[in-house]
């Protein structure tokens, strides 16, 4: 089945659903005259989780893939969006952004030994202003984007780097190894083994690189840019990205090696 989000203009309410890959057997998981985002599926199919906005507010919910079941997870007045769950389906991860003049977004973790109507929560010991990107198949490690500085350019600038690290904030390693302008979204491979991201590189060119999971064996993949957003295929073999290299944004599939 698909889960995705709708708007309906007339009425101005949208919705979270599901359906099977003909569209058809539509199920509402829950619909709103508020704001709902980035709905996700739990591994073993049976909930998804999402963000709401109510009252000028983003929170995470959950609720059941049959439509019957919905609980609120946060009701604090920070912004929590972007949930994500690990593989095995035991831990929810979740941005949130801090009521503050500077508010930078950080990850939190829940886990449910005692379900949905109360919530365990792990808050983030590592760097600020970070953004998770994905779990590892094992669920041990994640990739983020987060502040740093950055020498690629022959001096120091603050900008966003592409991270591998643990769920508190340990073991934290800057995958691009000072060659580029700034980094984003790293994602894991099938295995494990290496993280796929796309960086601005020293030509200011929108470009793919890939890593071993521990930082070695750095190397561009691509350099005509305007390559983003790289996606795996599930045997590990090939990259899926968007590529605006022939003067439209289009999906583009390459093999890895």
């Amino acid at each position: 089945r698909l889960v995705y989000w709708e708007n309906d203009e007339t009425t101005g309410k949208s919705g979270i659903k599901t359906s099977k890959i003909d569209g058809s057997d539509i199920v509402t998981i829950v619909e709103s005259q508020g704001v709902l985002d980035r709905p996700v599926w739990r591994p073993d199919g049976k909930h998804i989780a999402y963000a709401a906005e109510t009252g000028g507010n983003w929170d995470i919910w959950v609720g059941s893939s049959d439509g019957k079941e919905r609980y609120r997870l946060t009701s604090g007045p920070e912004m929590e969006t972007n949930p994500k769950w690990s593989p095995d389906g035991k831990r929810l991860a979740y941005k949130v952004g801090p009521i503050g003049d500077y508010p930078l977004t950080i990850e939190y973790f829940m886990s449910f030994p005692n379900g949905f109507n109360s919530p365990v929560i792990q808050g983030w010991n590592g760097p600020q202003s970070i953004q998770m990107s994905d779990w590892s198949p094992d669920g041990r490690l994640i990739t983020y984007t987060a502040e740093a500085v950055s020498h690629a350019s022959g001096e120091d600038r603050v900008t966003y780097l592409a991270v591998v690290g643990d769920t508190n904030g340990g073991y934290p390693v800057i995958l691009s190894g000072n060659k580029t302008l700034g980094d984003r979204g790293p994602v894991f491979s099938p295995d494990g083994r290496r993280i796929a991201f796309w960086a601005w590189d020293l030509n200011y060119r929108a470009t793919l690189w890939m890593v071993n999971t521990d930082g070695t064996n750095l190397r561009q993949m691509t350099y005509a840019g305007f390559d983003m957003n790289p996606r795996w295929s599930p045997d590990g073999s090939k990259l899926l990205f968007e590529s605006g290299r022939s003067g439209n944004m289009d999906i583009w599939i390459m093999p890895v090696d």
